[in-house]
């Protein structure tokens, strides 16, 4: 029975998100930037989007080369990285941290009713692409350690392209090289045991190999933290006390499944109010998220300790996590990339300070519904404006685009509709 339910809610989900192929070209974020850098890569320009890598833009130009630049096309790209990297992700989930395939199943249905993955499917950013890339990464790696000689040689190989590949997509993939490091040493470790090699030589080597990669990023640097990013950092020092309960409150609103956002500030109904509800409901959902994400760390921190060993998935997280902690910016969708591996930690430290395993069933069951029915109304409300709403939609993203030529050429090189009426006069 718990499976048919299973497969009902994968195939309900499912139908959701492949809805949005007929929604309209939704810009929010860095959406802009994005565009806007691809049409320079698709014309020929000189990129000009220092902020954003390009790994993103170069995709989206690809898109625009076999004719697919449409918002089909481009929710399209985001559809397939998720169908690409969840069975990914959970391979190594079920070979790393030994769930079992129905918990690995559950976590990758609670990401589909994600609402951070239901608001990024349909709009051109790079979070989806960039969780392919990290989820084949970490898959090569915890292949690569059960595969003898040039098997896992092969696998290593694979694992630094597509770090590669994830760096020019999302500068935080910087980290997959910390767990690609970590793989390669512990390998090496084994290889020199089995050779024989004292453990003078192999630290003479280790050193080397540190020094090597290190003047090679070294070098590097200046593509690995963009201009654009340094600017930002330097110019955003009053944030940084903040970084931390931000974090926090990300993490928690990803884990209720419920935006802080969710309530639009309203005019007051009376005039002798002076809080609107939506103002104390938004309030109210802030408080909550803190209270959750606290408590979805220690579950998450519980679950890393107790698996007890250290590996490339632990490396990979705590290098995301550290650079986070110094991005002085705050938005849910950063953590977007490494949900199932919190929902998978989160669901083994549940069990650890749990004494009553039918009790931590019962209340993972629950929540798990409680998770998926504020999955579903998110789904419904991204529906409502891709389809029922789809005028209000364009509306608002010509308006944003509008206010710079180079923004509103890429909208509408992307498919997005002409403004056949009054020339919108808003900013973003």
């Amino acid at each position: 029975m718990f499976n048919k339910l299973l497969m009902a809610a994968g195939i309900l989900v499912a139908f959701g998100y492949l809805m949005h192929l007929a929604g309209p070209l939704k810009v929010v974020d860095d959406g802009p930037l994005y565009l806007a850098g691809a049409t320079d890569i698709a014309m020929g320009s000189a990129y000009r989007e220092s902020r954003m890598p390009r790994g993103y833009p170069q995709a989206l130009a690809t898109l625009d080369m076999l004719g697919l630049n449409s918002s089909a096309g481009i929710v399209g790209l985001n559809l397939v990285c998720m169908a690409i990297g969840l069975p990914l992700i959970c391979s190594v989930i079920r070979s790393e941290m030994g769930l079992s395939a129905r918990s690995c199943a559950v976590c990758a249905l609670l990401c589909c009713f994600s609402w951070v993955w239901i608001y990024l499917a349909p709009i051109p950013v790079s979070d989806m692409v960039f969780f392919a890339l990290s989820s084949a990464v970490l898959a090569a790696l915890s292949q690569a350690k059960r595969r003898p000689g040039i098997s896992a040689a092969a696998l290593i190989a694979a694992a630094v392209v597509l770090s590669l590949a994830a760096l020019f997509v999302r500068t935080i993939g910087a980290a997959l090289f910390a767990a690609v490091a970590f793989a390669v040493l512990k390998m090496g470790v084994a290889w020199s045991r089995r050779a024989g090699i004292g453990r003078p030589t192999a630290v003479a080597l280790l050193l080397v190999a540190v020094a090597i990669v290190g003047s090679i990023g070294f070098v590097g640097r200046n593509s690995v933290a963009t201009p654009g990013y340094l600017q930002a950092w330097q110019g955003a020092s009053s944030n940084r006390w903040n970084i931390p309960a931000w974090r926090i409150t990300e993490i928690g609103e990803m884990f209720q499944n419920v935006s802080a956002r969710a309530f639009p500030p309203k005019t007051n109904v009376l005039p002798i109010e002076s809080v609107t509800t939506n103002d104390l409901l938004t309030r109210e959902s802030q408080a909550i998220s803190y209270a959750s994400g606290f408590a979805a760390i220690v579950l998450i921190l519980f679950g890393a300790l107790r698996r007890r060993k250290l590996s490339s998935i632990e490396v990979f997280l705590a290098c995301y996590v550290g650079i986070l902690l110094v991005w002085p910016f705050n938005d849910v969708r950063f953590w977007a990339p490494v949900l199932p591996l919190f929902l998978a930690y989160g669901w083994i430290g549940l069990r650890s300070v749990a004494h009553s395993r039918p009790a931590v069933t019962r209340a993972a069951a629950c929540y798990c519904v409680v998770f998926c029915i504020f999955g579903a109304v998110a789904m419904a409300h991204s529906l409502k404006a891709s389809l029922f709403d789809r005028g209000h939609t364009e509306r608002i993203s010509q308006e944003w685009m509008s206010s710079r030529a180079d923004w509103k050429a890429a909208y509408e090189r992307f498919g997005g509709e002409r403004d056949a009426g009054n020339e919108p006069n808003a900013t973003p």
